[in-house]
């Protein structure tokens, strides 16, 4: 948002995310389209080659923990639940929950490094929090509106840790 351009989709505590990966990149520095691969990686995110690479080796690792039993429902038009069970949750990591939505709009950058060009929206996170728990396997409620018929969006659960930035466990499904 600092070189003229508003992203319809950006929020502080993305913005906040983002810088906290920044520090620990060689340039320290965060720009549009960025992309981060596990926490361990970054690069401009219209390089498919080195996404395609950097997503295939993380998938080929083990993770250290397994996300299983995972289903998102709705309460009522306000509130959604989750369900998850954890094998484990490693030391020094956190489990969260992310919620992002396909088939929006494309925007048109009007300013800055990328103005003129044209940018499509595969899976936007518009929500993302924390799940406080030491229970690995439990239901928590989310407050975030989802239409009833709605399709366009998934949950997406992660353990992260916390000192390495490292992803070591994924899980998604569709919100019923």
């Amino acid at each position: 948002d600092d070189m003229g351009w508003k992203d319809p989709y950006a929020k502080k505590l993305f913005n906040d995310r983002q810088d906290y990966y920044a520090r620990f990149f060689p340039f320290c520095s965060t720009y549009t389209p960025q992309m981060v691969i596990n926490g361990k990686a970054e690069f401009i995110g219209t390089q498919k080659q080195t996404a395609d690479l950097l997503i295939a080796e993380g998938l080929a690792q083990t993770p250290e923990t397994i996300i299983q039993n995972l289903k998102a429902g709705r309460i009522d038009s306000l509130t959604l639940q989750l369900e998850y069970e954890l094998k484990t949750l490693p030391v020094n990591c956190v489990f969260y929950l992310a919620i992002l939505e396909k088939n929006l709009p494309i925007s048109k950058v009007t300013a800055g490094a990328n103005e003129g060009k044209k940018l499509e929206h595969y899976s936007v996170v518009r929500h993302i929090e924390p799940i406080e728990t030491d229970l690995l396997k439990g239901k928590h409620k989310i407050n975030y509106p989802i239409k009833k018929n709605s399709k366009n969006f998934t949950l997406v659960c992660f353990v992260q840790n916390k000192v390495k930035r490292s992803i070591v466990a994924a899980r998604d499904c569709k919100v019923n």
